[in-house]
């Protein structure tokens, strides 16, 4: 449009009307006399817009005008469509005379061209896929092979009549005979000897497709039965039927029996059952997906699901080539009476899920094993392709289904640019009530409104608005009310109770005219669900006694929509993309096959291309502009919300009701988190540097009140900058020293601190790095030793070179001689690499150590350099934590605080010293802490809200005791557990191998920071050495000889006894209490079951209630209560000699 148009658009809208109601006449109403009120609004809309008119004042204001106009007529009680016709009746201003001309005149009526004769297909075009032409070119150089041009003529009657006409044969058609042969139906790619080309040819993947490829069977484009989970198009909604009209404005069929509940009659298929599946491939459009989540509208349309649905579905394309990609579909029997074929369904259904803890008590293990085991075994009936799916962490309600199974805009955008063809079966239900129960009976309402159904509706929508005029009701009856309510008669409802529930109040022919027909063609629906149940196969009505009229009429019609179906799909053969309920969604060759095995049948259907998905959601949701692009890429906005659903699922959407605070650079090189109160004195010291040397600035700078006024004003300014979170991911590799100096472990350098560092802890030792009075190569041969892959260091000269550096730098380095008395040189070189992957807080490594022996053997000393060089502050990189932290001890409620915890992030080195005797370890927390490229931690202090974040350091365990876990045989255990018995005692007097020389003044010399320079050059010059060419997998390795025999030692003693086992070894539940045995008995054998002795029984005390039994007071007695009910000691238990050997 030129400037003149928009310019006569812009002051028709802002131009003032005297009337209120004459407003709306901005809108176009009469500027676009044969356009919807929507197409009027969107015209005006698109003249006026801001960016059509180079933003202008003018033009701005009046697109808010119009769509507040617009807004207040869909708000009003009358319908846009009365407005526009009451409205129209009215003489055009001079304005919108105008406007009219000019748009006129920019528009003259172009002249029909006939379509110009392509030049014949090349032989290389055929053959070559999306990849080397276009999808459009391609699909019309295959239908141009298939059909060749011929010479052209008007359609005749008589092909109308072959193509949309009716015949009385009907036919039993089987789907795709053959198939059932086949394990896995419609894989891609084609029948190599087909001499229909198919889509699937062009998007085969390549031989090095990968684990998902298809099989090498040539299998053809398969089946892919929509059939939902459930109704999800509301009526009134397709426009595949014979007589088309404007406002059937979509593509599926608003008779489809699913429109009064998410499963009619409860025909969806049970959950868990697989019995009866196939696995076939439909291709869905990927470029049209792309587009789809482009768009701004799809993320802000949230009351329809549309991003989810079209995010998994894109997420589950496979096999992609070009625009093109296939998504595995699960198709599953729907649950019917026996003798007559029920609907099929698409998806997995739902599996069984895991347990949650209600935050009172920890569910047992059993319980979980059980849980797992039968979702387990859920999944291993699942096809490898949907296994696929569940393990790339698809939700459970997307995996397995079909495009068809979701929304209709969904459908549209899955289907662009595919070139398809819906073909379905028009006023579907009503032509099974007419061609196949009553075909030899008199039902001339139901033959009237399956041959008039057009007439019917707008008869019926007269109807109703003359009643609505007449009453000044305010309830608006449309025509998708109008549908409903006949689909809602055809299976048994009344007319009577849609009026009640409707309108508030129950018609007759007195209050509407058209009332008799709706009445009499609910009589003859009655009639025909009488002759439905008479030709139900004998166990159909056995199955469906005591059913209502319309749940076995349902069944009827759905064996008779799966005949039609099945003839369909036959036809469509390889062209098919998916077949739906009542129709078949098919590739444009496969058109005139399709229409005409439904003629054979008798059955009348309608053929119409996929509409454009921008269109159809702009006509269906004009609030939204489905045109403008979202910044944001639709993967990064999909991690942003999956993000926030997991805080609101782990309870973390609450106010933190800590003090306002702020973050600032310190001079020290680190960031510190203060309270807004001490942001007063940052700005006075702001303010008194604009004078220099002055003493004293002028007013009002010199008054505290001005500094402190601006303090919110400063506040409300931060608050608009992000930056990345403090001591997060990006800060490994590097550690801030005390001095303000930043150790870069991946580039060597030594740096001062700057603020994109974003680091606020820092460690207790300064930058002084220690530097060797000799000549060295250890680093260089130590990684050359690793990248051989031996176990020790004597297997190869690599490892011998090792030693060798390590004896000449013994003798000037106190650390290596402290090292070395605790074992042999494989056991110093682990401890050095240790001590490096913890001060760079390396992820790949996931290990925690835990070193025990017996009093005096030096455990503490190991670590106490590395805490020493770290601190154990509140802003250094150590930490320190209770010994029974790390056990199993009862936890807390689950959104109860932990500070202990909360205190870890970001820290380096974390000692839990002196643990106490256990019979489990805190595993939860152990095994998160150590993985710490996987999920994150959540934590919360005292009075503050929960934050997540991810561990970086090296959990340090100390303890005079061997660790006892009841899962041993745990592999995620053993891969992060790194176990080190002491075994040498420190004494001042030895008197034996086992003892060593103590040197007294050993602790106080670490506590000085005489080893913190040495620390810092071992830890850069092997941080190379932890690279994955030199230390694959997750694990430090090589592992001592000594540590390895340790871990085998305590793997076989097997899983630990517990209170549990007690419970299913040794005890019956009983349903009345007083039948219980008595609460000492119980803890006496429980004692002697798990090992204990006499002066142990508090240890007995805390097994129970770990295993969930406590005391109970039942009337004369006290006896043990557990999670199921009251224990009673078995027979043999109960009756033995309590001076017998202990179990």
């Amino acid at each position: 449009m030129s400037s003149g148009v928009r310019a006569a658009a812009i002051e028709l809208v802002l131009t003032e009307v005297g009337a209120n109601n004459a407003q709306f006449l901005k809108l176009g109403l009469r500027v676009f006399p044969t356009a919807t009120p929507v197409q009027c609004y969107r015209k005006m809309h698109a003249l006026v817009h801001p960016d059509k008119n180079q933003n202008s004042l003018r033009a701005t204001q009046a697109a808010q005008l119009i769509v507040k106009l617009w807004d207040d007529m869909t708000r009003g009680e009358l319908s846009p469509e009365s407005w526009a016709s009451m409205l129209r009746r009215q003489p055009m201003t001079g304005l919108e005379l105008k406007l009219k001309i000019l748009v006129e005149n920019e528009e003259p009526a172009a002249p029909r061209v006939g379509p110009k004769a392509s030049p014949p297909p090349k032989a290389a075009a055929l053959r070559a896929g999306p990849t080397t032409v276009g999808l459009d070119q391609y699909m019309r150089a295959r239908r141009q092979e298939a059909n060749p041009p011929a010479a052209k003529s008007a359609p005749t009657e008589a092909w109308r009549r072959r193509t949309f006409g009716c015949t009385s044969a009907l036919c039993d058609a089987r789907l795709l005979p053959g198939l059932e042969k086949l394990p896995r139906m419609g894989r891609p790619g084609g029948s190599k000897t087909s001499k229909a080309s198919n889509v699937s040819e062009c998007r085969q993947e390549p031989a090095s497709a990968g684990a998902g490829a298809a099989p090498s069977e040539a299998a053809p484009l398969g089946i892919s039965f929509d059939v939902f989970d459930g109704f999800d198009v509301p009526p009134g909604c397709r426009l595949f039927v014979i007589a088309h009209s404007a406002s059937d404005d979509g593509f599926v069929d608003c008779e489809d029996p699913d429109m009064h509940d998410e499963h009619p009659f409860q025909s969806a298929p049970a959950d868990l059952d697989f019995g009866d599946c196939r696995l076939h491939w439909e291709a869905v459009s990927v470029a049209g997906l792309d587009r789809a989540l482009a768009l701004d509208a799809v993320r802000r349309a949230d009351a329809l699901d549309l991003f989810e649905e079209l995010y998994w579905l894109r997420q589950r394309a496979t096999r992609i080539c070009g625009k093109v990609g296939y998504v595995p579909v699960l198709q599953r029997q729907g649950r019917g009476p026996p003798g007559i074929r029920a609907r099929l369904f698409s998806g997995i259904g739902k599996l069984p899920q895991l347990p949650e803890s209600n935050g009172k008590r920890k569910k047992s293990q059993e319980e979980l094993k059980e849980a797992v085991a039968k979702r387990d075994e859920a999944i291993d009936k699942l096809p490898v392709e949907l296994q696929r799916e569940l393990g790339a962490n698809v939700p459970e309600r997307f995996v397995g289904r079909s495009a068809f199974s979701f929304s209709r805009l969904t459908r549209c955008m899955a289907r662009q640019g595919l070139g398809a063809l819906e073909v379905d079966v028009a006023n579907s239900y009503f032509q099974f009530l007419v061609k196949d129960v009553l075909a030899a009976e008199e039902a001339p309402l139901i033959r009237d409104y399956v041959c008039n159904r057009e007439a019917w509706l707008e008869r019926l929508a007269q109807a109703f608005r003359t009643w609505q005029e007449s009453q000044g009701a305010k309830v608006t009856i449309d025509r998708s009310h109008i549908k409903r309510l006949l689909i809602g008669i055809g299976f048994g409802g009344c007319f009577a109770n849609w009026c009640s529930r409707e309108l508030g109040t129950v018609l007759d022919e007195t209050d509407l005219a058209e009332a008799k027909s709706i009445q009499g063609l609910e009589n003859e629906v009655r009639r025909a669900h009488r002759l439905v149940w008479r030709r139900l196969p004998e166990a159909t009505r056995a199955s469906l006694k005591g059913s209502s009229g319309g749940r076995a009429a349902f069944f009827a019609y759905a064996d008779w929509e799966r005949k039609v179906l099945d003839a369909m799909v036959t036809a469509a053969g390889t062209s098919l993309l998916a077949p739906e309920h009542d129709g078949v969604c098919v590739f444009p060759e496969a058109r005139d096959r399709v229409l005409k095995a439904a003629a054979d049948l008798g059955v009348q259907v309608a053929a119409k291309p996929v509409p454009d998905a921008v269109e159809t959601a702009a006509a269906l949701h004009p609030e939204f502009d489905w045109h403008l692009e979202a910044r944001l890429p639709y993967g990064d906005y999909q991690k942003l919300r999956q993000r926030c659903k997991e805080n609101v699922a782990r309870g973390r959407a609450r106010a933190n009701n800590g003090a306002d605070t702020y973050e600032y650079f310190g001079p020290d090189g680190a960031w510190v988190e203060a309270k807004k109160d001490h942001l007063g004195h940052l700005i006075r010291s702001c303010l008194k540097r604009l004078y220099g040397s002055m003493e004293t600035p002028p007013e009002p700078l010199n008054d505290i009140g001005f500094a402190t006024s601006l303090t919110q004003a400063v506040l409300g300014g931060l608050s608009g900058r992000t930056f990345k979170p403090l001591n997060g991911d990006h800060s490994r590799g590097k550690m801030l020293l005390a001095d303000g100096i930043i150790a870069d472990f991946e580039t060597g350098e030594i740096r001062r601190a700057l603020p994109r560092d974003r680091m606020s802890l820092r460690a207790a030792a300064g930058s002084k790095k220690w530097r060797p009075p000799i000549d060295t190569a250890f680093f260089k041969h130590v990684e050359d030793f690793l990248e051989t892959g031996a176990n020790e260091l004597k297997e190869n000269e690599e490892g011998h070179r090792v030693i060798a550096e390590l004896e000449s730098l013994l003798q000037h380095s106190g650390w290596l001689r402290m090292l070395k008395n605790y074992g042999s040189w494989d056991q110093v070189l682990y401890l050095l690499r240790l001590h490096a992957r913890a001060l760079s807080g390396y992820a790949r490594i996931c290990e925690l150590l835990y070193m025990y022996g017996c009093g005096s053997s030096g455990k503490d000393v190991i670590f106490l350099p590395l805490l020493t060089f770290l601190g154990h502050e509140a802003f250094n990189y150590g930490a320190i934590l209770p010994g029974r932290f790390v056990t199993a001890c009862r936890s807390a409620e689950a959104n109860a605080a932990t500070p202990f915890q909360d205190q870890l992030a970001g820290k380096r080195g974390v000692w839990a010293s002196e643990i106490p005797s256990h019979d489990n370890l805190n595993e939860e927390f152990m095994k998160a802490f150590c993985e710490q490229q996987g999920a994150p931690i959540a934590g919360r202090a005292l009075n503050r809200g929960p934050r997540s974040w991810r561990p970086q350091g090296l959990l340090f365990c100390t303890s005079n005791r061997a660790p006892r876990v009841q899962n041993s045989e745990d592999d995620g255990w053993t891969r992060r557990a790194r176990v080190w018995e002491t075994q040498h005692r420190f004494v001042a007097n030895p008197s034996g191998p086992a003892e060593r020389k103590g040197d007294d003044g050993l602790k106080a010399r670490i506590q000085s920071g005489a080893f913190n320079a040495e620390l810092l050059y071992f830890a850069m010059g092997l941080y190379g050495s932890l690279k994955e060419r030199c230390n694959p997998g997750t694990m430090l390795i090589p592992m001592p000889a000594e540590m390895r025999d340790v871990q085998a030692e305590l793997a076989k003693g097997g899983a630990q006894r517990c209170a549990t086992d007690f419970i299913e070894s040794c005890c019956d539940v009983v349903e009345v209490y007083q039948e219980g045995t008595p609460w000492g008995a119980i803890k006496e054998m429980c004692r002697e079951f798990l090992g204990y002795g006499q002066s142990e029984m508090s240890k007995v005390n805390m097994a129970l209630t770990r295993a969930n039994v406590r005391r109970h007071a039942a009337c004369s007695k006290n006896i043990a209560l557990g999670p199921k009910g009251a224990l009673r000691l078995k027979p043999q238990f109960a009756n033995r000699d309590p001076f017998a050997p202990a179990v």
